[in-house]
């Protein structure tokens, strides 16, 4: 395994180990505390991003001797915007850390999503069904009308959020419905994963129930976003209750 791939390795460890055996702790919060993990934290980030500099500058001189058609990917779309003026930032570093947020975002979200995904479809074979049947009637190639897939993603998505939380610092003071008041400047944590598991929110929240948000065209073949809030068999998603990857402007790209 290469330094980069035990760096990445490591670095998607640690995280885990963090949040498992408690995130709040200190030692686990503060990466500034002078533990052996924290240095082997430190190290392992800082060979990523040169690793990451180093895949910018290699991608930025072939735009400039090549063109950018010879390698229209991602990396080369974020190059091109970023010096072409399309940013406010007159460094690399903003660049470096959206891809380095893309490399572990990208990669373990992805994994654990479809795992879930094919488990809670092999488990469920009558989602499994109707699944196939719209792949079947619809083709792969027309992504926006496999609506009962997208439902069945949003559901896994719900149960099984890749984040189970997430963190905002107020920019200024929150007054909440309740009454009670966040000052500014303060770190605030997002529990995703008990919101969406929150009886309030979502009735049966333990139950995959992709029709929480797709229900059958009235002609019955065929499925359409759900948008009634007739309660049916079970009361329609709550999309104000529904995060997966954050919200706002600050929200993961997913």
């Amino acid at each position: 395994m290469s330094a980069v791939a035990e760096a990445f390795d490591f670095l998607s460890s640690d995280i885990s180990r963090r949040c498992k055996s408690g995130p709040l702790l200190p030692f686990n919060f503060f990466y500034c505390l002078p533990t052996r993990e924290n240095n082997q934290n430190a190290k392992s980030l800082a060979l990523l991003r040169s690793f990451v500099v180093a895949s910018i500058e290699e991608r930025r001189e072939a735009v400039r001797t090549f063109g950018a058609a010879k390698s229209n990917d991602l990396l080369t779309r974020f190059v091109e915007a970023y010096d072409s003026g399309e940013t406010n930032e007159n460094n690399d570093e903003m660049l470096v850390d959206c891809l380095v947020s893309l490399l572990f975002a990208g990669f373990d979200t992805t994994s654990v999503t479809l795992s879930y995904g094919l488990f809670m479809l092999g488990t469920h074979p009558e989602a499994l069904n109707a699944c196939l049947e719209e792949i079947d009637r619809v083709g792969v190639a027309d992504m926006d009308n496999l609506v009962f897939l997208r439902g069945t993603v949003k559901e896994v998505l719900r149960i099984f959020p890749p984040g189970f939380l997430t963190n905002r610092c107020t920019s200024k003071q929150l007054k909440l419905q309740d009454g009670f008041t966040i000052p500014r400047d303060i770190n605030v944590i997002i529990p995703i994963w008990a919101i969406h598991h929150n009886e309030e929110n979502f009735p049966s929240p333990e139950s995959f129930r992709p029709d929480r948000w797709v229900e059958k065209k009235n002609n019955g073949e065929g499925w359409v976003e759900r948008t009634s809030k007739d309660e049916g068999s079970i009361p329609c998603g709550n999309d104000d209750a529904f995060f997966a990857f954050s919200a706002g402007a600050r929200g993961c790209p997913g």
